[in-house]
């Protein structure tokens, strides 16, 4: 197993193992391989991005991206997607992940990770056990614009 730095060349990998994750449970959501490239691009070329891959045998079982911002005088680091192949999971890959994400995030200077993600599901006890705080000033917050 390997964990490297993401490259702009493993996006379309990226992106399938996107759409399996978050086709599946618990998310169950409708993705198309188009949009995930599209949305990974974006990050990817975002500011102050930062992404690890995880692979086991040329074949990508993980990821993590986000991007920095400045925040206050400091720099916050936004953790925009974190998933695991789901026959990958339950096999300490994530946590593995997540600490060579931390250590690379403290080499930056970043001094807080935040990131959003689904009540009541494995991938917030899985923040909470690593600890991960619910902000209870905050509210997530989303308005469909009419046209």
């Amino acid at each position: 197993m390997i964990i490297r730095e993401i490259e702009k060349e493993d996006i379309t990998k990226l992106a399938e193992l996107y759409v399996s994750v978050f086709s599946s449970a618990p998310w169950n959501e409708e993705w198309k391989i188009e949009w995930a490239v599209d949305r990974l691009n974006t990050i990817c070329c975002s500011p102050g991005f930062y992404g690890l891959t995880v692979e086991n045998q040329e074949t990508i079982i993980a990821a993590a991206v986000g991007r920095s911002i400045p925040f206050k005088g400091r720099s916050e680091f936004e953790l925009l997607e974190f998933y695991v192949s789901p026959t990958s999971q339950s096999k300490g890959i994530g946590k593995k992940l997540l600490s060579k994400l931390e250590i690379g995030l403290r080499d930056r200077d970043c001094k807080i990770c935040t990131l959003l993600t689904a009540r009541g599901t494995d991938a917030e006890r899985f923040y909470l056990r690593h600890d991960y705080q619910i902000n209870e000033k905050l509210v997530f917050m989303s308005s469909k614009l009419k046209c």
